[in-house]
């Protein structure tokens, strides 16, 4: 009977433990490649951004598209449903919707990460990437892509694939994608 009460309350503690571990996830926006691109163009019309959530829930992301649409620079705005924790996000902005005013929508709405160029960093740390830096930025995306489609393509080839084996190609190109990845890598790290 004893070890039946301390399965419940440690049942219970677990419960309330995990509710409470739920309501403190770290809201995270997780944007694509060459973001930059978008947020450095000079605009006079409206544009379309889409944009990945992760933790917040069903209640939040009404709130948050809420919240969005109330903004001037806001003309459309849609969070999806969840898939496999994450929330795709739909925006059209006006065209004096720049990289402030998409911070202070993400910091009004509770984000507390952002994932932009494969690094995360505080929304308060997040600074927008130079014309310059993004045009390094998309360079070093491109040249990884590069290696990504040629792997892609080897490996779907059966004879591109049993020629790639033999010679120690696959090797040589695992090689420079690590080094495409680690060279952008340490490019965003000095930047930041």
């Amino acid at each position: 009977m004893k070890s039946l009460k301390l399965f419940f309350a440690l049942m219970l503690t677990l419960g309330i433990w995990g509710t409470y571990a739920q309501q403190n996830l770290l809201v995270t926006a997780v944007f694509p490649k060459n973001f930059c691109q978008i947020y450095n163009s000079e605009k006079t019309a409206t544009y379309k951004i889409e944009f990945q959530l992760t933790g917040i829930t069903d209640q939040e992301a009404v709130q948050f598209k809420t919240n969005a649409l109330k903004s001037d620079g806001v003309i459309n705005f849609s969070i999806d449903n969840p898939v496999h924790g994450y929330r795709t996000v739909k925006a059209e902005l006006g065209p004096q919707a720049d990289f402030d005013f998409i911070k202070s929508i993400l910091q009004d709405n509770g984000v507390r990460f952002v994932n932009d160029e494969d690094e995360l960093v505080s929304i308060y740390d997040w600074k927008p990437f130079t014309n310059e830096q993004c045009s390094k930025i998309s360079q070093l995306n491109m040249q990884i892509i590069n290696v990504e489609t040629k792997l892609n393509y080897v490996h779907q080839d059966p004879v591109q694939r049993a020629m790639a084996e033999g010679n120690g190609w696959f090797v040589e190109a695992d090689k420079n994608l690590k080094n495409a990845k680690e060279a952008k890598k340490n490019y965003v790290e000095t930047i930041k």
